[in-house]
């Protein structure tokens, strides 16, 4: 990028900055400005850029661009020679460019990009993987991303595997995954995924968490209001309401009005 156009941009920035103008025209005016400016050449001083105000305009401006790029192949490849030997925060703006380019590329390359960075020490890179995960989705995969899970009790994990519907290692390792206490809506996607033909293995629930073992037995087929009941008696006050929403069409009228009753004394 020329002197001229870095200069010409920070008069802008610091304009908008002085003005205190959150609209155009300086937002446009600064596009205009970027778009006279090569995209390779921009993205190498995207890529190199100090930390400044500009650097959301010139990222913004550079996503726009490579959903057109006439050789995406090409870029791709350009900007993924540059990953080896670059330091971490460079190595960030790279991984940002190859991930804006992927929806131009075909599916191999969504598994270069789940594997180069995936498997990459640095966290930011293993949690922008896992997000394309379910395009490249298979199951060599699903023994890491358990474990990271566990490492990392970040839901990103298990969420992927659940999408995934890996269920021969969620039913293998329901219990300690149930142990971490992920989110009421993971526990709910579990079920649905492992019920009924694993609901054996969720019989652990019962004593460990009511409320979702409610949400389970209201899954199954022939279970009776007399089953849902006495286990709802066993849910906690703070979860009632919830519980009671389970259940609301398979007791009586009479129940869940004296149930809700409850709640406006």
């Amino acid at each position: 990028m020329q002197r001229k156009h870095i200069e010409l941009l920070e008069k802008l920035i610091t304009a908008k900055k002085e003005r205190f103008v959150m609209d155009p025209p300086f937002d446009i005016l600064i596009h205009s400005i970027l778009n006279k400016i090569t995209l390779n050449k921009l993205i190498k001083y995207y890529i190199h850029m100090e930390e400044s105000d500009l650097k959301n305009s010139v990222l913004s401006n550079i996503s726009k661009r490579l959903l057109t790029v006439r050789s995406p192949k090409k870029t791709y490849a350009l900007f993924y020679s540059m990953l080896e030997g670059s330091p971490y925060i460079r190595r960030q703006r790279i991984r940002i460019i190859l991930f804006t380019l992927l929806p131009v590329l075909g599916k191999l390359y969504y598994e270069d990009y789940f594997t180069t960075f995936y498997y990459s020490k640095y966290s930011n890179d293993k949690k922008s993987a896992i997000s394309i995960y379910k395009e490249i989705a298979h199951q060599r995969h699903h023994g890491t991303i358990l474990l990271d899970y566990f490492n990392s009790q970040n839901q990103i994990y298990l969420s992927a595997l659940i999408i995934d519907n890996a269920i021969e290692i969620l039913v293998a390792n329901i219990e300690d995954i149930w142990n971490t206490d992920p989110s009421s809506y993971l526990k709910r996607m579990l079920i649905l995924l492992l019920c009924p033909k694993n609901s054996a293995t969720l019989g652990f629930i019962e004593l460990k968490d009511p409320h979702h073992f409610l949400f389970l037995k209201c899954s199954l087929h022939n279970v009776t209001t007399e089953s849902l009941i006495r286990t709802y008696s066993e849910v906690p006050f703070a979860q009632k309401h919830f519980s009671l929403y389970n259940i609301s069409s398979k007791v009586s009228w009479e129940f869940l009005e004296t149930e809700i009753l409850q709640y406006v004394k």
